[in-house]
């Protein structure tokens, strides 16, 4: 096994909450006498919103050299795993360790890419920066790791917190 992969995206049911108020703001806009352009901007800028959680997904990308990740369809993140200084495998809330899911930041895990999956993977660099990646095949990754001797990095192939 040379690369692993895994994609996240967010639970569906936010987007049908979205899709609910954008349709609820363009009637109620549309259906007043009086014409509101701020509502129907309203319900545009929740259609974007909706639209880009849609096909937003937390992407990952790992082989023996570097990482890419990234939230789609922002540019991904590279890191030579030479600038690695620990890796950890920790249990993850969405919205107790980082405030909700998406491109977030935390004073403990620093810069997250947060999905709707239990176990992150955790990087601390060798300038001291702290990213978190939220990963849905959780085995997969620690397979990876240990079959391609990348565990030396990681502080315990157990789950942390």
């Amino acid at each position: 096994m040379q690369e692993f992969r895994d994609t996240s995206s967010f639970p569906k049911g936010i987007l049908v909450i979205f899709i609910f108020q954008f349709i609820f703001f363009l009637f109620y806009s549309l259906s007043k006498e009086e014409k509101n352009t701020n509502l129907l901007y309203i319900s545009l800028v929740i259609a974007i919103i909706g639209i880009f959680i849609a096909i937003a997904k937390v992407k990952f990308y790992i082989n023996t050299n570097y990482m890419k990740f990234g939230l789609f369809p922002l540019p991904n993140n590279k890191l030579l795993l030479t600038n690695i200084d620990e890796l950890k495998i920790i249990e993850v809330s969405p919205f107790s360790d980082f405030l909700g899911m998406g491109l977030r930041h935390s004073r403990k895990y620093g810069k997250g890419y947060i999905t709707d999956c239990k176990y992150a993977l955790f990087i601390k660099t060798i300038s001291n920066k702290k990213i978190t990646i939220s990963i849905k095949d959780i085995e997969g990754l620690k397979m990876f790791l240990e079959k391609n001797n990348i565990s030396n990095k990681l502080s315990n192939l157990g789950v942390n917190n």
